[in-house]
């Protein structure tokens, strides 16, 4: 279990498998494509749960950390 901020600035909580996206995403090397159904499936939760961002490079989707905005 892991502890991270959304981009609300709420904390969640993420397990194990999670926490390995997590840590591939905040290297900037998650790339939908390829991912298994099961990564897929998780990295579209973490989406949902304002963790991770999508961002578009070409015709690649890549998920990434999402960042909170300065006030």
């Amino acid at each position: 279990m892991r502890a991270v901020k959304d981009i609300n600035n709420h904390i969640s909580f993420i397990n194990s498998l999670e926490t390995k996206l997590y840590e591939l995403a905040n290297a900037d090397k998650l790339c939908a494509s390829e991912l298994s159904e099961r990564d897929a499936h998780v990295c579209e939760e973490l989406y949902k749960r304002n963790i991770f961002h999508k961002h578009s490079k070409g015709n690649e989707i890549f998920y990434v950390v999402a960042k909170r905005p300065q006030i």
